[in-house]
């Protein structure tokens, strides 16, 4: 359905006033990313190729970007060179301009179209979009990756799970828009990843890999990464099923299949038991299962936005021009 802007600590802004409703076709937009106080956003598509669908909207945007206090946006049209071609994500990051803060007229979006294919979409008046191509990845026969495959972002570099694969994932890194394939311990990851496994950053550069084995929900960090001193080492190790006893509305028949990861990120993982949408969170640092925290109550990702600096309010009512 909509977007829910939900407090991360007492609200300072009446969260109406994230609304959506000051965009074109304000209802036709899912969330991908966000940088900052920016969204980046897709079209909503009908079940339908992406050929058919490119030839239909050629001329309107595909993706936008918007801040939703300020009420400022920018369409951006998809290359015409990648028509009909599919993704498996799009990303916002930081403008080319260092030394101004990520704004509507100072940012970059970053796509994976696949395996060996990436493109950038710059602001500014050379900006628009690139195309880059890996040399490494074209050389290896990896399986047909989407979306579903994404398993994470940690450290300026983005991630997807290889069906199959216990021990390598498909990088893309943020800087140089180039695909490498990542290896990682068998120990660490495994062959199936889908609703299972998430890798996250960490203070320092750290490299955290959420998984679950079973309904164990296991975390393990990356330390000293590329040095002699590189290790992996077992933070977390938690029995969901005895874990969870206790909590409100915990049924007795939960965890007899596997568990799935419905969302992560550095601070927490949220949870859920196949059996029914029952979500509870564990924080990372603590252990701490909960269910009480008002994220539990949406399945799906969450992306932190943050109040624009210096402080704007967009006054929604009137009309644009």
């Amino acid at each position: 359905g909509q977007p829910l802007f939900v407090p991360s600590s007492p609200a300072v802004v009446d969260r109406s006033r994230f609304s959506l409703e000051f965009l074109p076709e304000s209802g036709s937009w899912d969330i991908a990313d966000s940088r900052g106080s920016l969204l980046l956003l897709t079209k909503k598509r009908a079940p339908q190729s992406w050929r058919d669908y490119s030839r239909r909207v050629r001329h309107y945007p595909d993706l936008m970007v918007c801040e939703p206090l300020t009420g400022l946006y920018q369409g951006i049209l998809w290359p015409e060179d990648l028509d009909g071609i599919g993704r498996l994500g799009v990303f916002l990051l930081d403008g080319d301009d260092a030394d101004r803060r990520v704004s509507t007229s100072n940012f970059r979006v970053l796509a994976a179209v696949d395996d060996t294919v990436a493109c950038v979409f710059s602001t500014g008046s050379e900006g628009g979009w690139r195309i880059i191509y890996s040399e490494i990845t074209s050389h290896v026969e990896l399986p047909k990756l989407g979306p579903e495959n994404f398993v994470g972002r940690a450290n300026g570099t983005l991630y997807w799970g290889i069906d199959g694969c216990a021990t390598a994932v498909l990088a893309l890194d943020e800087t140089t828009a180039e695909f490498s394939i990542a290896a990682l311990p068998e120990t660490v990851w495994g062959p199936s990843h889908i609703r299972t496994s998430r890798i996250v950053g960490g203070e320092d550069g750290v490299l955290h890999v959420i998984r679950l084995i079973g309904n164990e929900l296991k975390v393990f960090a990356q330390w000293h990464p590329g040095s002699d001193e590189d290790e992996w080492l077992l933070e977390i190790q938690l029995m969901l099923p005895e874990a969870t006893l206790g909590l409100p509305g915990r049924k007795e028949h939960f965890f007899r299949q596997q568990a799935m990861i419905v969302a992560a990120n550095t601070r927490y993982v949220l949870l859920t038991p196949s059996e029914k949408s029952w979500l509870f969170s564990v924080e990372l640092d603590t252990m701490r299962i909960e269910r009480k925290h008002e994220r539990n109550r949406y399945a799906g990702e969450a992306y932190p936005c943050k109040l624009p600096w210096p402080p704007a309010l967009a006054d929604h009512g009137r009309e644009r021009r």
